[in-house]
């Protein structure tokens, strides 16, 4: 998977609101209108229900492979954006630098990688590290990657696409490191910031930049979701609340019409139906219009919380949320492999449908495995009890700001939570909390 701006000044003409200009008064809520803090919480939800879209569309389409899955729904970029609104709230509420918020991100972020590690590389050295085919790598100093991926992490022939999801999380520990600077400077020259990344793929794809192979793919991911990540600072910002909703469509409908006739002009004429998530440029462009629409909705969702099943599962995948991105190729792997084993793939009479139903159940069965026996690294990593199978929606602040841009799950009261993190001693829980909320209003709503 992998125009320059006329005007530096944050002042130049824009479809944006300026940075630094006042945010507009929210009027006050009719009668039987939902309070700010109940359209919070509902709020919270439709971002629960979109995280939980992405992961279940990036499972489904790394088992199945289909084409019109990212046109479907383009789930790095709704995760990037989701990241970078969360990571813009952090610097804004730190009184003590960025070096402290990136700490926390990072006792987030690492631990459920290192515990994929311990498991992963010892199955991959006992069996011979052998790399010949072309996702694989030699076990060389790179295997640091395991450890802090600023690198691509190696990964034997077996294990190749065991490693395929690391290349978000390469990428997110990338932007999380240059937030502190990048931001500064998107509320500088908004317009140049944005433009910017689509500057280097526009040289990479022209051949004009060439990069050492060992860079170019880590150059090359942050390049493409880079803009959705700093939508995300639009987002945070209330900036994207004073775009109408036809002027966002607009704006994000024609983005997605770019990307997909750069896509055409990239593969030909002819050639069937292309793979928008292998064109960076196409990648970028579709993101970024298919995002902003997604957060600029009035949406709530909150009839899934009437849904048992559907409640459920938003939950766990929100609280689970690097688990089953990280663990999920490994589960299709083992899935298909039983599958296959067991000659239940493959038998005489058999749909294809009726196959990829058997493949997708057995896969959730292995993903869930990986849940009861690594899931609670999140929580530990979250500074957060234990759990093994955490189903129940426990409040806005229960969730962990992970790197799957997570910010909470559920839709109690906030206050509740925070009354919980004090009675538990924990600070986290409420940081979480406040993050929520950082996501979920605008600043005038916050500074209510």
């Amino acid at each position: 998977m992998t125009a320059v701006d006329q005007s530096a000044t944050p002042t130049g003409n824009s479809s944006l609101p300026a940075a630094g200009s006042p945010s507009p008064a929210v009027p006050p809520s009719p009668a039987g209108s939902p309070s700010p803090a109940a359209s919070g919480r509902m709020r919270n939800r439709y971002i629960d229900v979109l995280r939980s879209v992405a992961l279940t569309r990036v499972l489904l389409f790394h088992l199945f492979g289909w084409a019109w899955l990212p046109l479907l729904f383009p789930s790095m970029g709704v995760m990037f954006a989701f990241a970078g609104s969360l990571m813009a709230a952090s610097l804004d509420r730190s009184t003590t630098g960025i070096g402290p918020v990136v700490r926390k991100r990072l006792r987030r972020l690492l631990p459920p990688l290192w515990a994929m590690g311990l498991v992963l590389v010892p199955i991959m050295l006992a069996t011979g590290w052998t790399a010949t085919s072309e996702d694989a790598s030699p076990l060389d100093l790179t295997v640091l990657g395991w450890v802090f991926p600023l690198v691509k992490p190696p990964a034997s022939d077996l294990g190749a696409d065991w490693a395929v999801p690391l290349w978000y999380i390469r990428t997110y520990l990338w932007l999380m490191l240059l937030s502190g600077p990048m931001l500064w400077l998107w509320r500088h020259w908004r317009r140049l910031m944005m433009v910017f990344p689509f500057g280097v793929l526009l040289l990479e794809a022209g051949h004009i930049l060439t990069l050492d192979s060992a860079l170019a793919d880590g150059v090359l991911s942050v390049s493409t979701y880079a803009a959705c990540w700093m939508v995300g600072f639009y987002h945070h910002d209330g900036l994207l609340r004073r775009l109408s909703i036809a002027r966002t469509v607009l704006i994000g409908a024609l983005l997605a019409v770019a990307a997909l006739t750069w896509s055409l002009l990239f593969h030909g004429p002819g050639q069937g139906l292309f793979n928008v998530s292998d064109i960076p440029m196409a990648t970028a462009l579709y993101n970024l219009g298919f995002t902003m629409i997604l957060l600029r909705l009035p949406l709530t969702l909150q009839w899934v919380s009437r849904v048992p099943v559907l409640s459920q599962w938003v939950t766990l995948s929100n609280r689970r949320a690097m688990t089953i991105y990280l663990w999920g190729n490994t589960a299709i792997f083992v899935a298909l492999w039983s599958l296959r084993k067991f000659g239940i793939l493959g038998k005489a009479g058999t749909s294809p449908w009726q196959s990829g139903l058997i493949a997708f159940g057995a896969t959730l069965a292995v993903l869930l495995v990986a849940i009861l026996c690594l899931g609670w690294v999140e929580d530990v990593a979250g500074r957060r009890r234990p759990e093994l199978l955490p189903v129940r929606s426990a409040g806005a602040g229960a969730a962990p700001a992970t790197p799957l841009g997570a910010a909470a799950s559920g839709s109690t009261e906030s206050r509740s939570a925070e009354s919980r993190s004090a009675e538990s001693g924990s600070t986290d829980t409420t940081e979480a909390t406040m993050e929520t909320r950082a996501l979920v209003t605008t600043p005038s709503e916050r500074a209510r």
